[in-house]
């Protein structure tokens, strides 16, 4: 289960104290880690890079990890 759009949560809030937002579509966020060759392979890095590259994964094919 996905969670939903901040957009949408702020929506909700509005309506509790009864005032109106505007609700609209985000646009795409392409994100891209970089990392110094000499720490490619360090645990603390690769489990940063796996636990962020989970965490963004939308459709189960990006992003790669490797």
């Amino acid at each position: 289960m996905q969670p939903p759009d901040l957009s949408f949560l702020y929506a909700l809030q509005a309506l509790d104290v009864g005032r109106s937002v505007d609700v609209f579509p985000l646009p795409d966020l392409t994100v891209r880690q970089f990392w110094h060759a000499h720490r490619h392979n360090d645990a603390g890095h690769r489990s940063f890079s796996g636990l962020v590259a989970k965490t963004l994964r939308q459709d189960g094919g990006w992003p790669r990890t490797r």
